[in-house]
Formats: C-alpha cells, structure tokens, sequence
C-alpha cells in the first residue's frame, strides 16, 4: 500500500502561522460558545469528574505514544512507506494494553485517579480510558500532516472533530440530564473523528514485519525519548486535577477544570499557533546559527507580549467573564481564573523553551529540568496543603515562575544566548502587559462605582485594554518587540504590506521605526 502524496505544503512559515492562528482561534471561539452553554445544563461536580478522568487519560495518552509524533517530525530520513505502520502498529497495541489495565485499575482502585464509590463513576472514568487507543489510530497520521506543514488540513479536522461532538453529543446528551456522561461520550467522540480525520487526510499503511528490525528499534528508543519528557510534561498538567481531588474535593476540581478552560484559551492560542508551526522549523534554522538567535528572540519577544497581554485581561476581569461565560452558579471560579491565568503565562513560555532544548537534540536537559520541577511541585503542595482550587493555583505559580525562567535561559544558552538578552527581549512585553492590567482595572472599577452590570463589565473594559494596548505597543521604546511583532503578526498573519500606500503600510512603517 503506497502512501499517498502530500501535496499541500504551504509556502512559508508565515503562511502555516496564518492557517495554524485561524483554525486555533475558531476552535477557541467554539470552544468558549460550546463552555458557555455546557455550563449551564451541568455542574461543578460534574466537570469534576471529567476533569479527573480526562487529565488521567490525557497521561496514558503520553505514556504510551506522544513521541510517535516527534519522531515522525524530526526524523531526516523518515519513510511513510516504511516507517508510518511501524509506529502505529506499536502505538496502538501499547496504548490498548495500558487502557485495559488502567481500567481494571480504576475498579479495583479507584481511589488512585478521585473515584468516588459509585460504581456509575468508576464505569465513567474507565470508559475514558479508550480515549488512548482511539487517538493512537490518528496520531502517525497527525505526524505526517505535521512534518509536512499541512495545518490547513489540521486545522480543519480538529474544528469538525470538535464541532460534530458538541453539537451531536455534549449538548443533546447533556439537555436530557446525563451530566457527567454527556462530557464523557463527547470526549470519546471527539477523539475518534480526530482520528478519523487525521487518517483520511494522511493514509498510511497499517500493518508491519519490521516491529523487531533494528532500525524499529532504534525508532522506538528515540520516541521513547520524547515521550518520556512528555510524559513528565504531563504529571505536571494533566494529572494536577487528580492531586486536586485529594487535597480539596471533586467540586474543587470541578471548579479548576473550567477556569483552566478559560484561561488557557488565550494561551493555545499564542502556544499552539506558533509552536506547532515552528517545531518543524527549527530543524531548518538549526543549521544557521545567527538565524536561528534572531527568529527565537523575535519568537519568545511576541509570545511574552502577547501571552502577558490576554493574562493580564484575564486575570483582572476573571469574575465578570465567569459570570458571563458560565453563569452565576460558577461564580466561585472567578479567583480561580486569575490565579491560573498567572500560571498559564509560564507554562505557554516554557513550550518555546523546551521545544528549542528538543530540537537542538539534548532531550537529556528537558529531562533532568522536569524532573526537578517535578520534584519541588509536590514538595510545595505538601508544604502548603493548599484547600481551594485558588491556593492550589497561586502554589503552581510560585514554582513555574522559577523553574520555566531557569528553562528559557538554558533554551537560550543552546543556541549562544545569554541570560541578560534574554530578558531585555522580555522585559517590554512585561510593560505592555502592565499597561492593560491597570487600563481594565480602572475601567472596572469606574463602571462599578458607576452602577454598571452585566455583560457591559466585560466588554467595555477590555476594550479599553485593547486601546491601551494598541498604544502600548505602537510606542514601546523597544524597536526589536516592534519588530518582531510586525514581522510575525501583522505582516505574516494579517498580511499588512511594508511597502506601498495606504494605512496599514503606513502603520507598518511607524511600528517597525529603528
């Protein structure tokens, strides 16, 4: 069976920027509609129990196959011909095996993943075990499309993947008052037309002789690699709702669940948007060293400016989007944003960090750095014992803003950078970031000291926030963030010209000024 050719490879990494920012910001905007009406048919328990099993998944999912991808990527002489049933074929037999297992785990141990005794739970959650083997038959495909910068095609599947599980699953189950199995069966739905899709897109073939050649083994070792680093990634992500679950309450976790929801929306779509578009990259630009400086530099610049922006909006009108997006029965979660908004600015600079570490070969490096960090996170929340899904948050803060800022410098000392470049490239998104904090706050605070409610709270100061920052940038004494920004924002997703007449030309020239 011979692999079907790719044809459609974009042009340019600006070109894969645009496709990869416009289909993860249609999937955030749905996402948001889809968490809004959600919300108001289930409740904070229920998202509990999703949250649990899904970050418990979400960890077999890594543990047995996320550095299929990674290889698939990053492998010069990778053959789908060849290679591509290799890597399935492994795939899916270890994530089935892992699932069964894990399943009978949860009954005869549920107290492990935040079970509760009712045995209607334990079925939910072992249900979502399936998750696993359903996104392996995907992922070689996901790999191909990946390698091949096809983000068009990926963009579409996963916005049809999502949309035909909200619609035709989550929402009706949930309207006839299945709570938790309604979340359940979306997730299971979701993760096989993603699948479905991935494969359509990227055929390949499925069977293989060679699963104890020397060269699958050597495969496998390098995607062990990977997925070890993903997988310590993971016990630092999506297993934290379980820890949650122990230390205050499944309605605890319920709580965390959609703020995370929330708060990481923004953040997906900075983190997403360029990095899954530069991985691939940074094998290119590898081989010129100064190009390599430069691009990295203007990367973090941009996502630090605009990543510090969204947490500063978030983080300040964190109560008046709960009630808006979720209803006052979500009230509660408002704390809980702005504390893990806070948090989700590091982690989304981590990505560009160990994802440069990954590309330049020393998976060795990410490895001891997460293992460290995984080792004081649990000592702080032993230390702390925080009780609410806020305190929990504020505690995941406090250890990321030193361990991912120890990462960027030694991403940085990778390629020939030094600390202090580092933060100069930082330092003026910090201020812009600044700037929107106090322009949303303020315009709050007027609104409410002026009798103001509703869905006015939200609106009018972040517009407000937005002006501000338009103005922040526009006169940010940092000619390299400016740069930067026109480079991969303005001119590489919206398009603006640098040459010509007209506004935007003229706005490109003012922002680029040396």
């Amino acid at each position: 069976m011979k692999m079907k050719p790719e044809t459609e490879q974009p042009l340019s990494v600006g070109r894969s920027l645009r496709w990869s920012y416009v289909s993860t910001g249609l999937g955030a905007v749905l996402q948001l509609v889809f968490a809004a009406l959600l919300a108001r048919l289930l409740t904070p328990d229920d998202y509990g129990v999703i949250a649990v099993g899904a970050g418990a998944i979400k960890f077999i999912q890594y543990l047995v196959g996320a550095g299929a991808v990674a290889v698939i990527i990053r492998k010069s002489d990778f053959d789908p011909t060849r290679d591509a049933a290799i890597l399935f074929a492994s795939g899916v037999l270890m994530s089935a095996g892992v699932a069964a297992v894990t399943a009978v785990l949860i009954f005869v141990a549920g107290g492990l993943f935040g079970a509760a005794s009712d045995p209607q739970v334990r079925l939910a959650l072992a249900m979502l075990c399936f998750g696993g083997p359903l996104s392996a038959l995907g992922q070689v495909s996901t790999g191909i499309l990946s390698r091949n910068m096809a983000f068009r095609r990926l963009g579409l599947q996963n916005v049809g993947a999502l949309v035909l599980s909200q619609l035709l699953v989550a929402l009706p189950a949930a309207w006839y008052g299945l709570g938790y199995w309604s979340l359940v069966l979306a997730y299971l739905a979701q993760t096989a037309l993603t699948a479905l899709f991935a494969f359509l897109a990227a055929p390949h073939p499925l069977l293989s002789r060679q699963l104890l050649s020397p060269r699958a083994r050597g495969m496998l070792r390098l995607a062990g690699s990977f997925s070890m680093i993903r997988i310590m990634d993971s016990a630092g992500l999506h297993l934290l709702p379980v820890v949650l679950v122990h230390l205050a309450g499944i309605q605890a976790a319920g709580l965390w669940d959609r703020s995370f929801a929330l708060a990481f929306l923004p953040m997906d779509l900075v983190v997403i948007g360029l990095g899954r578009v530069l991985f691939p990259a940074y094998g290119t630009w590898g081989r010129d060293r100064e190009r390599l400086q430069q691009a990295w530099l203007a990367i973090i610049a941009v996502a630090a400016l605009f990543m510090g922006t969204l947490t500063a909006g978030i983080a300040t009108l964190a109560q008046p989007l709960a009630l808006l997006v979720l209803g006052p029965v979500w009230t509660a979660s408002g704390p809980v944003m702005s504390a893990v908004a806070l948090w989700a600015l590091m982690r989304g600079l981590s990505v560009f960090a160990g994802g440069l570490i990954e590309a330049t070969g020393r998976l060795h490096i990410r490895v001891i750095h997460q293992g460290c960090y995984l080792v004081a996170l649990s000592a702080t929340l032993w230390f702390f014992d925080p009780q609410g899904a806020a305190a929990f948050a504020l505690c995941l803060f406090a250890v990321d803003l030193f361990f991912q800022s120890v990462l960027l410098v030694l991403a940085a000392r990778e390629i020939g950078l030094g600390a202090r470049t580092v933060a100069s490239v930082l330092l003026p998104g910090a201020g812009g970031a600044l700037v929107v904090a106090g322009s949303c706050y303020g315009g709050l605070s007027l609104l409410r000291s002026a009798g103001v409610e509703g869905w006015l709270l939200l609106i009018l100061p972040s517009l407000i926030g937005g002006f501000a920052f338009t103005v922040a940038l526009f006169l940010n004494p940092s000619s390299r963030l400016r740069r930067s920004v026109g480079q991969y924002f303005f001119g590489g997703f919206l398009g603006w010209p640098l040459q010509g007449e007209g506004w935007r030309a003229g706005a490109m020239k003012y922002l680029i000024r040396t």
